[in-house]
């Protein structure tokens, strides 16, 4: 299971299943933490119509593919209110797609490279 954070300031993905992780994060807060993107650096959405998936494009790095059945239109209004505040700039795009999967969408890590 991933948890999504969404601070002010950057979108944190928290991994809680890893056993190795749990222990290993009682003296290293950041182990928990798999990645972290500053709310500024993201740039688009892409929502799926079809499904509850949905992408943070971040340009200058890659980007993220995130499910929520229960919490995806709040987590994207959150992102977006975080990256307002942060940038002062106009409203973030958001583009929807009419499909279940968006790996076509989606700049992977290996593509970053």
């Amino acid at each position: 299971m991933r948890t999504l954070l969404v601070t002010s300031k950057k979108v944190y993905n928290i991994n809680q299943d890893s056993k190795r992780v749990k222990v290993f994060s009682l003296f290293n807060k950041k182990a928990m933490v798999k990645r972290e993107i500053p709310v500024e650096l993201i740039t688009a959405i892409s929502v799926s119509t079809e499904s509850s998936e949905f992408l943070l494009h971040v340009p200058s790095q890659y980007d993220y593919r995130f499910s929520s059945p229960t919490f995806r239109s709040q987590i994207i209004e959150t992102v977006m209110m975080a990256h307002f505040n942060k940038t002062h700039s106009k409203a973030m795009k958001v583009f929807f797609h009419e499909d279940v999967n968006l790996t076509d969408y989606v700049t992977t890590e290996k593509m970053a490279k």
